[in-house]
Order: structure tokens, then sequence, then C-alpha cells
């Protein structure tokens, strides 16, 4: 089923033609307000209890604690997934739990040529959880877009692998290098007065990694694919993204619901589930157009199957 996510939301990198500043400081709307919950260590314990054989979070229950603690949760360490690797970051929150935490790059929508390829996209790694709750699906892990200070929340727990490279230019302005072994390339990338804005997502136990191992991503102890949908949001075909839907023609009926609701439901939905997030809109209004696009095909797909094979031979419960 992760297919179909992927399916809806291809060609995201591509189409995503208009670039925007990344935002500053002061444009940014801050939680300052939002109280966090409390008893952070009992919250997150309750949530890696719901982690099991059948997904990683219940469907029926309420994420909405979650999701505001990864936003606000006191950061009490912070390091680099691996030693060259500045993309990805490991923090650690208040309570002990850990998540990955990608920082925001590159401009809004700005396009990278191929998959795999260029800065990750925290704001569609945002989307792609976004598209899974709305799916009815529950195989990945609760991400949210969170804002933190370097000077504040970073500087004073980062490690010394971490801190290794840090400038400051123009007085506040935080910058690093990253280098590619592999390429042998490096970049800068800079946060204005600090504020850096990124998508965080729950660091999951060393077993679950293991049964979702991916080829590329092998640091630390297997990342896996579900830490990095953004990277699926490519060019690819839509035959081969709705081969599993038109070859089997085979679907269970909550995914079923879903994809006829979303057909007419989509953008008010994702625009419902994305709303409250720092790095909202996570996407561009045009993109609204494009996944309706892509859901249509899919539509069109389990159509087709159910004109040659009946519904009661399609759908199943």
């Amino acid at each position: 089923m992760t297919l179909i996510v992927t399916a809806i939301m291809t060609y995201i990198v591509h189409q995503e033609n208009v670039t925007r500043p990344i935002q500053k400081a002061t444009q940014l709307v801050l939680e300052t307000n939002v109280l966090c919950p409390n008893n952070l260590f009992q919250l997150w314990k309750e949530m890696n209890s719901l982690i099991g054989g059948k997904g990683l979070f219940s469907m029926s229950y309420d994420i909405s604690l979650i999701k505001q603690a990864l936003r606000c949760a006191k950061i009490i360490g912070i390091d680099r997934l691996r030693v060259q690797n500045a993309y990805k970051w490991i923090v650690t929150l208040e309570g002990g739990q850990k998540v990955l935490y990608k920082p925001l790059l590159l401009s809004k929508g700005k396009q990278v040529s191929t998959c795999n390829t260029g800065c990750e996209h925290p704001e569609y790694e945002v989307t792609a959880f976004a598209m899974n709750r709305l799916l009815g699906f529950n195989n990945m892990p609760i991400t949210v877009g969170r804002q933190i200070s370097w000077f504040d929340e970073v500087f004073p727990v980062a490690s010394k692998r971490f801190g290794k490279g840090m400038t400051i230019k123009n007085g506040t302005d935080v910058c690093f290098k990253w280098r590619c072994p592999s390429a042998k390339v490096s970049k800068e990338f800079c946060f204005h007065k600090g504020i850096i804005l990124g998508s965080a997502t729950i660091w999951l136990k060393k077993a679950i990694h293991i049964v979702y191992p991916q080829e590329h991503e092998k640091y630390e102890y297997h990342d896996f694919h579900l830490y990095a949908k953004a990277k699926e949001f490519c060019l690819r075909s839509v035959m081969l993204l709705g081969a599993p839907i038109y070859q089997c023609c085979s679907i269970r009926r909550s995914t079923f619901d879903a994809l006829y609701r979303l057909k007419n439901t989509l953008t008010e939905e994702f625009d419902n589930e994305t709303r409250d997030d720092p790095l909202y809109p996570v996407l561009l209004p045009k993109l609204f157009l494009q996944m309706h696009a892509r859901l249509r095909e899919l539509v069109s797909f389990l159509d087709f199957c159910i004109a040659h094979k009946g519904l009661k031979n399609v759908v199943f419960v």
C-alpha cells in the first residue's frame, strides 16, 4: 500500500517549479504559547508500546498529544546520524525519546533532478505522513514539522561531533558545510539568525529497522524506507506505480473507500491534516491539482477492474 501513497505524490519534486526563499525568523509562526504535555516519559512509553506487527500505531489512537510533544519537548541532546551526514540529525527529547530530524536546507519547492539525489525535503516527509493517515495506513513513523533555535536549543546540548564545522556569519547566521564522501563535493548551508525549520520523525527501536531495510540507507543500524518517503516523490510512470492495482485488481475495502472519498475531498482533508504544522503550507497550491490528477488515475484503474471483474471480486475486507 506504500506504493499508493507514492503514486498519488509522484511528480511532486518535478512539478514544484516555483521556488521560495527559506522563511526567516520574523516570518515564522512561533508556537510560544503551546504548552507541552506533562509526563513526557510516560507519553513516549505509551507511544512505543503501540508499535507491533500490525503497524506502527493504531489508527484509532489519538496522536495529537504526541505530535504536540514532538514540536515542543525540550531538546536534551543532538548529534549527526553519522560523521559526514549533516542532512540527518538524531535529537533526544526530554523524557528520553529520540527523533530523526531533517533540516530544511533548500527553499521550499526547489527541484532536484532525480530520485535519491540532492538535499532532503522535510516538507515532503510531513506530506507523506499526512497521506498515510488520510488513507488509513499505519506504516510510517509519526512525523511533524518543528522549528528549533540553534542558540537556545541546539548549541547548549550539541555533541562535539555535531558542532564541528559550524560557523557563525554576520553575527547571527549559523552555517555548516556538508561533504559527500563518495561524490567528493561539499556544500555550505546557513540558517538565518540560527532558526532551523525541519521535520521530526520518531526514532524506532532497532528491531523495527531490521524489518524494513533499504539499500541506499544503511548507516547507523539501517535507516529504512519509512524514513525516506520524500525520496520516493520523483518522476515515475503512472503505469509502473499503478501496477499493483491494475495487475492484481484486488484492494482492501478500507483503502478502496479512502481513495474514492479523497477523489473529491483531498485538498480539504490534506489542508486540515497539516494546517497546524510549522512547515505549513507543506505543498504549493499547484501540487494539490497534481495530487488530484494522480488520484483520479488510480481510481480509474479501479473502475477498470470493477468493470471487468465485478466489485465483489475486486474489493475484499
